[in-house]
């Protein structure tokens, strides 16, 4: 098959890291593919020289003349089977160029909430495809309306090549943060900010810490809630356990050297890419039992599940996690195994293909 992704992220996070991951998976499988999108965005930088058509413009909107310029001098060359969007702003441009061409849309929705009666009711009728990441996105939608029979769950795609068990990069990365050994070193990915919990894991860490000299706490990215992290770290007394690396664009090299990730949100995410990416590196998991979080990883067998904004329940996870090194030897096998078994990119591309078959 022939496909035209479409996007219009500055970005590099979840939505743009499972747009690469799908194209690069299509690619691999053999399919044509051909990206437009942002020029000298991460999405650009992650997918040149890798075998995909990349072509970068500056637009600001899916009306923008220069992107509709591009976009149906694409469709006319390649002729694609597919128009691929990811990004709201993007639904209703791609879905009409589909309808004006004769070529079918897919959409894929990173967020639970559609605001809009006619985006969440009639666009997923009008496109040949509109997916979800998870079977929560799904039914949250489907209960505010959207048409059950038009939406389609399919979850992220993991690259568990580029996400995989690396002593080497294991080594390296303790060795640069200054992780003794016998030390366990914890660790967060994603923006440091209220939604997504980090002031029930500061505390949590903080008090786990009171108790556990072994344990060290890594930070991967940056929010507003950062500064005042580290300033409550001091006063703890727990600065130099506390390690701020700020945002990577390569969270593989940092999942290597966890003993521990824990994805603590308060709000509803749609999935938890990161929850699958560092089971899919072998590191256990500790979880908010909300939204779509639950379905990307086995509670205790592959790591934790505590309920949202529970200082003391996510403590005492962080306290028997760190403790027990044969557990989390265990649930770190079982949550390599779960990703390969469900997530891999593989896996998702194929049941991507399948639906769009059907």
């Amino acid at each position: 098959m022939k496909f035209l992704f479409v996007d219009a992220s500055h970005h590099g996070w979840g939505t743009e890291q499972h747009l690469v991951s799908l194209a690069l998976g299509l690619l691999a499988g053999g399919h044509d593919v051909t990206v437009v999108l942002q020029q000298n965005s991460p999405t650009q930088r992650w997918l040149e020289n890798t075998g995909v058509r990349v072509l970068p413009v500056r637009f600001r909107s899916g009306l923008d003349l220069r992107f509709l310029a591009v976009v149906l001098r694409l469709i006319r060359q390649r002729r694609p089977d597919w128009i691929i969007a990811n990004q709201s702003k993007l639904y209703w441009p791609a879905a009409l160029l589909g309808k004006i061409v004769g070529v079918r849309v897919g959409l894929f929705r990173h967020l639970v909430q559609v605001k809009q009666w006619h985006t969440r009711v009639l666009l997923p009728k009008l496109v040949g495809h509109f997916f979800v990441v998870s079977q929560f996105a799904r039914a949250e939608l489907i209960r505010c309306g959207a048409p059950q029979a038009h939406i389609t769950c399919l979850f992220n795609p993991i690259d568990t090549q580029r996400f995989q068990p690396n002593a080497v990069a294991r080594a390296e990365l303790r060795a640069r943060l200054g992780i003794a050994e016998g030390d366990v070193l914890a660790g967060f990915v994603g923006r440091i900010e209220p939604a997504k919990g980090v002031i029930t894991l500061r505390d949590a860490v903080f008090n786990a810490m009171d108790v556990l000299p072994q344990l060290k706490m890594a930070w991967i990215g940056d929010g507003v809630a950062k500064d005042e992290t580290m300033l409550l770290a001091a006063a703890r007394g727990h600065l130099q356990r506390n390690i701020f690396v700020g945002w990577s664009a390569a969270p593989e090299e940092y999942y290597a050297g966890f003993d521990v990730l824990v994805a603590p949100s308060i709000e509803a995410e749609t999935f938890g890419r990161v929850v699958a990416e560092a089971q899919s590196c072998g590191v256990p998991v500790i979880a908010s039992d909300i939204g779509g979080l639950p379905e990307a990883l086995v509670s205790n067998k592959t790591g934790l599940l505590v309920p949202p904004g529970n200082v003391a329940r996510l403590t005492q996870a962080i306290v028997s996690l760190s403790m027990d090194d044969a557990l989390r030897m265990q649930f770190a096998d079982a949550g390599r195994q779960f990703v390969m078994e469900n997530f891999s990119t593989l896996l998702v591309c194929k049941e991507f293909i399948d639906s769009l078959l059907m």
